[in-house]
């Protein structure tokens, strides 16, 4: 070996551990000093580690997650649209924004190259003094938060988890919503699309709470329960290999398929309060024995028909399989 190349390799050695004696010592400089921002991680009133992102103008429509072990929580109808990583150490993820689509993945060796990129969420290098902070918050939760307001028309949903729990709520229209979580469970609430939706969970349960998709797939390969609250007549193709379904309670067996409930669901409308004069002379009429009874009883019937072809709607289509565990449907 030529006596530069021995010279070089030497001052480059040098280089790094006076760089690394540099961080510790800034590192406990930082530590004395509450003034001194020594990272980019900020520490909230309950000492959970928080970095936040703005997405306002960012023209969110997609997001894309695939992390080892995180809790991940996708809000709708949020005051601003923002994203939080709570108690993920900065260099232990890479976070950007491209054509509208959100992007949060596990950082890998080559991180330390992509990290140093100019994109819509800005110039991302931060430090190479972060990467001796990756042990940080091992024990504390990860959680993934991602807000979005009334203005972010989401369109597409792919998360993928190791470790977590999946939380999806007030999102309206989605086109395709893909969610496989390994171990944890996965939970929708007020979730509506025309596109399709495949949820799977290795270990735990899913859950679907007046969601109304054109098509969903949900399967659970371990130990787990599907439950679905539904407030349509939704179209169903069931089969669980290890618990029972069970619909408005009543076990069905171990597979089911057709249109359930049998006749579409009718959400009616509240009536508005009575003031003291109309429930007087609702009192009166009543006593009066002219035949009002069998016209309320006649209007009863004509309006408990009525609604079920105006508020009734098209099936949602829905295949589901487990395991073990039960798949519970309940109109309500």
């Amino acid at each position: 070996m030529r006596s530069a190349s021995i010279i070089s390799l030497i001052l480059a050695a040098v280089l790094i551990v006076v760089g690394v004696i540099i961080c510790v010592i800034a590192g406990n400089m930082a530590s004395k000093d509450p003034s001194l921002d020594l990272y980019a991680d900020r520490i909230d009133a309950d000492g959970d580690a928080v970095n936040v992102y703005s997405l306002e103008g960012k023209n969110a429509k997609n997001i894309v997650i695939d992390l080892k072990r995180a809790h991940v929580n996708v809000i709708g109808g949020a005051d601003r649209s923002r994203v939080e990583v709570v108690n993920y150490p900065s260099k232990a993820y890479d976070y950007w924004v491209s054509d509208g689509t959100v992007h949060i993945k596990d950082a890998t060796v080559w991180s330390i190259f992509t990290n140093i990129r100019i994109s819509e969420s800005g110039f991302g290098f931060t430090g190479l003094r972060h990467y001796l902070n990756l042990g940080a918050y091992k024990d504390k939760v990860r959680v993934i938060n991602i807000y979005l307001s009334a203005g972010d028309r989401l369109s597409a949903v792919d998360i993928d988890l190791d470790n977590g729990d999946v939380s999806l709520s007030d999102i309206s229209p989605l086109t395709t919503c893909d969610v496989a979580v390994a171990n944890g469970s996965v939970s929708m609430v007020n979730v509506t699309g025309e596109g399709k939706a495949t949820v799977s969970a290795g270990t735990g349960g899913i859950e679907m709470v007046h969601c109304r998709v054109k098509e969903s797939v949900l399967s659970i390969t371990g130990q787990g329960d599907i439950t679905a609250k539904i407030d349509y007549q939704h179209s169903f193709t069931l089969e669980t290999l290890g618990g029972e379904i069970k619909l408005d309670g009543e076990s069905v067996g171990g597979q089911y398929s057709g249109v359930y409930p049998s006749k579409p669901v009718v959400i009616a409308a509240e009536e508005p309060a009575q003031t003291g004069e109309e429930a007087a002379g609702d009192g009166q009429s009543a006593e009066g024995g002219d035949g009002s009874a069998d016209d309320a009883q006649a209007s009863d019937d004509s309006d408990s028909s009525a609604p079920e072809t105006e508020k009734s709607a098209l099936p949602m289509i829905v295949k589901a399989d487990v395991k073990i565990g039960d798949i519970i449907i309940t109109v309500g």
